[in-house]
C-alpha cells in the first residue's frame, strides 16, 4: 500500500463551500465539526467509519449524534469499509500528490545534472535532492497562498469601487445636514453607501410633516434596537424608507382629519401631535 500523501495546508473554496447544499443543510456546530473532521481526514488520511469513533477524533465534546450528521458528508473507503473519506478531499489530495511528485523529480532532475557538470555523471544524492524538494514545494506553497490572497484583495477593492461605504465622522456627519446628520446621531455605527444617502435624501424632504415623520422613525428604531444582536438596525435602507412612509401616512391623516384642536383652539402641529402620543 502506497503513502498516503498529506501536508500542512490543503486548499478551501469558499465560493463552493458556501453553494454546497449538503453543507448548508448543516447547522452551525455540525458545520464545525465538519471542518475539523475534514483537517483531521488530511493528516491521517481517512476517518472512522463509526460515529462514536468520529466524535471521539473531531474532540471538543462532539456529541455521537453531530459525528453521525458529519458521517453523512464521507463515503467508505475503498478496500476498507471501516474508513471513510471525503471525495472532494481526495481529489484535492490526488491533486497535491501529483504536483509534489512533478517538484521532486524536477528537484532530483536539476541534482544530477549538477553532479554530471561536476564529472560525477551517476549522482542521485537523495539528502540533497529531498532538501531542494523542500524549497520548491515552500515556494509552490507560498506562490499559491499569494495567488489567493492577491484575488481577495483585488475582489475587495472592486467592491469598495463599486460602493464605498459612508461611515460616521461628526464633522462629516454635520456636514450632510438633515436628514442623515440626524440618523447618524443616534446610529454611529451605521454604515450606507452613497447611493443609499441618496435615497434617504430623496425620500425624507425638509418640511414639517416629514420632519415629523422622520423623527418619529428613528424613535422607532431606537426604541427596539439591540446593539448585541444589531437589531433593527436601520442601514436596510428600504425598509427604514417604508417605516418613514407609514409614518407619515399616519401624521397626514391625522392632520387633514382626525386633528384634534390644541388649548388655543388651532390645529396641531405634527411635532404637538407626536408629543402627545405615548413613546414606542
Amino acid at each position: 500500500m502506497s503513502e498516503i500523501f498529506t501536508g500542512e495546508w490543503y486548499p478551501w473554496y469558499p465560493a463552493k463551500a458556501l453553494t454546497s447544499e449538503a453543507i448548508d443543510g448543516l447547522s452551525l456546530i455540525e458545520e464545525a465539526a465538519y471542518r475539523r473532521a475534514l483537517d483531521k481526514a488530511w493528516i491521517k488520511g481517512s476517518l472512522p467509519a463509526d460515529p462514536k469513533d468520529l466524535a471521539k477524533v473531531i474532540g471538543k465534546g462532539c456529541s455521537v449524534k453531530i459525528a453521525a450528521r458529519v458521517l453523512e458528508l464521507f463515503k467508505p473507503m475503498k478496500g476498507n469499509k471501516k474508513r471513510v473519506v471525503n471525495l472532494p478531499q481526495e481529489r484535492i489530495r490526488a491533486e497535491q500528490a501529483e504536483r509534489h511528485q512533478k517538484a521532486v523529480e524536477r528537484a532530483t532532475k536539476a541534482a544530477n545534472a549538477r553532479h554530471s557538470k561536476n564529472g560525477r555523471a551517476d549522482a542521485t544524492s537523495k539528502p540533497q535532492a529531498i532538501v531542494k524538494d523542500a524549497i520548491y514545494i515552500e515556494i509552490d506553497n507560498k506562490k499559491e497562498k499569494k495567488k489567493e490572497e492577491d484575488t481577495y484583495t483585488r475582489t475587495r477593492e472592486a467592491e469598495k469601487q463599486v460602493a464605498p461605504a459612508v461611515t460616521f465622522d461628526a464633522v462629516y456627519a454635520r456636514a450632510l445636514g438633515y436628514p442623515l446628520a440626524d440618523l447618524f446621531k443616534f446610529f454611529p455605527r451605521l454604515t450606507i453607501t452613497p447611493a443609499q444617502c441618496g435615497m434617504i435624501q430623496a425620500e425624507v424632504k425638509d418640511t414639517d410633516i416629514d420632519r415629523a415623520a422622520w423623527s418619529e422613525t428613528i424613535k422607532h428604531y431606537v426604541g427596539n434596537h439591540d446593539p448585541s444582536t444589531r437589531s433593527y438596525m436601520p442601514e436596510k435602507v428600504g425598509n427604514l424608507l417604508s417605516v418613514f412612509k407609514s409614518k407619515r401616512t399616519n401624521l397626514e391623516k391625522e392632520k387633514n382629519g382626525s386633528n384634534q384642536p390644541n388649548r388655543n383652539g388651532t390645529k396641531q402641529t405634527p411635532a404637538e401631535i407626536i408629543a402627545s402620543r405615548p413613546y414606542r
